[in-house]
């Protein structure tokens, strides 16, 4: 109570402490420096701000081309994405006031940073909500990782990150939204685009060529091989196009009905497919074991790792933990056919059966596509995969909206969600919405 009266208003001796001046004087001595100690390296900006501005909201309609998820989301008016911002603006709340200028910042930026600060204050609820004594940054043999907690007595260190895209692809990513958002204005009645990108340049190509060649291409397209591929629903035809300076993509005409063609936000392309040209578990593999050199608690260690704009799922991460299959080549007997054999080349994460590695990492909680929309959804399911090697195991139930996978003697075994992430936080199973 009194330190509510202390932030919320002027106060006085009568009032609170009944002493006189000379206490007074002590109270407040001890007021500044409890102020000084709880709002060290705080701004007033992170004190008064939220993470959203506060302004009107009209627009209803979808995310432009390249638009940042935290432009988009902040300038929506649609129902669910109001109600998205306020259970993030009651997720920030409840961060400690000391950290929350720097997550609010990277919350606001770009996709890359913003998609870290996403998972960092989706996991600081999830772990309020099973634990207690959840820490922020705690000092841990003289590291700090980003949280700690406990969780049926046993403290749990507990470190995010969010595998993102190279540089080369990052970029490659930003002038491909630029040809989409050309190709988008293209008419092309009775059609949608499957869109596929085979290979990029290095440089920005002129958009105009590709949307005219685009254009002839569906103009020859029979009138009568449309409507029967209308009654399969299936694409008719494809087609690659070349470009720039290596640019290469691959089309298919979608067709559909007139009534169809007026529904949704009107873009040309309305199916996009993932290139090929991405390693996701090298990527993965990567980013885990610099987390695992980084940290070495002598508790229950927790990577948690989110799949930002990279294209990686399960498969993956089982690539990046225990290995791979590779195929070898080998003469048996001496002279006789060259012939194949398949291997299991260990260099995961965990090591192998015989020479378990990072066996101070308990687990790997994963989440692909991660996303504001995809957060709680069930099409891309949150992942928890036990160190089968682990020094300290991390209890059981601890993430019962995860599917479990252990390692054991006869191959993969898994444990089905006990409850939804919606469940775990509070939410309706709807939340947060479509994603538009």
């Amino acid at each position: 109570m009194i330190l509510a009266e202390i932030q919320s208003g002027p106060w006085t001796d009568s009032v609170l402490f009944g002493c006189g001046s000379k206490e007074q004087k002590k109270v407040a001595a001890g007021l500044s420096e409890w102020k000084e100690s709880n709002f060290k390296g705080t701004d007033r900006m992170s004190i008064e701000t939220g993470l959203f501005d506060n302004m009107n909201r009209t627009f209803v309609g979808f995310a432009d081309r390249g638009e940042s998820q935290f432009d988009y989301l902040n300038r929506s008016a649609r129902a669910s994405e109001v109600e998205a911002r306020n259970t993030l603006e009651s997720w920030f709340a409840r961060f400690p006031l000391k950290k929350r200028t720097h997550i609010r910042s990277r919350f606001r930026g770009g996709d890359r940073q913003h998609l870290g600060a996403l998972l960092e204050l989706s996991i600081h609820e999830v772990l309020c909500a099973v634990g207690t004594g959840v820490r922020v940054d705690p000092i841990v043999e003289k590291t700090t990782p980003d949280f700690a907690f406990t969780y049926n007595g046993v403290r749990i260190i507990v470190e995010c990150t969010v595998v993102q895209e190279s540089d080369d692809d990052f970029n490659a990513t930003q002038m491909e939204n630029t040809i989409k958002k050309a190709v988008d204005s293209i008419d092309i009645k009775g059609f949608k685009l499957e869109w596929e990108l085979l290979s990029h340049g290095r440089q920005q190509p002129k958009s105009t060529q590709l949307c005219r060649e685009i254009e002839r291409w569906i103009a020859s397209v029979d009138s009568g091989v449309k409507m029967e591929g209308l009654g399969r629903r299936s694409s008719i035809c494809d087609k690659e196009f070349l470009f720039g300076d290596g640019w290469k993509v691959s089309v298919a005409a979608i067709p559909v009905g007139s009534e169809t063609q007026e529904i949704g936000d009107g873009r040309a392309i309305g199916m996009e497919v993932s290139g090929g040209w991405r390693h996701d578990d090298d990527k993965l593999r990567c980013a885990l074991k610099a987390k695992a050199l980084k940290y070495r608690p002598r508790s229950p260690y927790v990577i948690v790792v989110g799949s930002g704009v990279v294209y990686a799922d399960c498969r993956d991460m089982c690539k990046a933990l225990f290995g791979r299959k590779t195929v070898k080549p080998y003469i048996n007997p001496p002279g006789s056919e060259v012939k194949a054999r398949t291997t299991h080349k260990f260099d995961g994460l965990f090591g192998s059966p015989r020479n378990p590695k990072n066996r101070h990492v308990s687990a790997v909680l994963f989440k692909p596509r991660l996303n504001l929309w995809t957060l709680c959804g069930s099409d891309d399911p949150w992942q928890l995969f036990h160190n089968p090697g682990a020094q300290v195991p991390l209890p059981s139930g601890v993430f019962g909206f995860a599917t479990e996978w252990v390692l054991t003697h006869r191959g993969f075994s898994n444990v089905q969600p006990t409850c939804t992430l919606n469940h775990v936080l509070g939410l309706c199973d709807a939340w947060p919405g479509r994603e538009h």
